[in-house]
C-alpha cells in the first residue's frame, strides 16, 4: 500500500540538516513534517500500519536517491515541490522558505 492517493514522501536538506514530509498533491503543500527519517517511519507506521511499512524500503531508496518517493519518471524533490501553495493565502514559497516553514511546524 503506497502512502495516500495523491501524496508522496519527501526530504529536503540545507545547512541545518533535513526535513522529511508527506506532501499532498491536492493542496500542494506538506501535510506532515518530521525532523528525521525515524520520525517519518513512526508516522507512516502509525497512519498506514504494516501495509504502509511493507513498501518503505523501496520508497526510502527513491527518497535517498532523488528526495521523493514518487514512482516512475525520475523527478528531483525541488521540482516536485516547486509549484507549492504552502505560503500565506496559498502563495508559492521558495525552497528556502518552504524548509523554514516546515521547520516552524515541528
Amino acid at each position: 500500500m503506497e502512502v495516500g492517493m495523491g501524496s508522496f514522501i519527501g526530504r529536503l536538506k540545507d545547512e541545518q540538516g533535513e526535513v522529511w514530509f508527506e506532501w499532498s498533491e491536492v493542496v500542494d503543500a506538506p501535510v506532515f513534517v518530521a525532523s528525521s527519517q525515524a520520525g517519518m517511519e513512526e508516522y507512516i507506521e502509525a497512519k498506514y500500519g504494516r501495509d504502509g511499512m511493507r513498501s518503505w524500503p523501496q520508497r526510502l531508496a527513491r527518497i535517498l536517491e532523488t528526495g521523493v518517493s514518487i514512482v516512475g519518471e525520475k523527478i528531483e524533490v525541488e521540482d516536485a515541490v516547486r509549484w507549492n501553495r504552502a505560503g500565506h493565502e496559498e502563495s508559492r514559497l521558495s525552497i528556502v522558505d518552504l524548509i523554514k516553514h516546515m521547520r516552524e511546524a515541528l
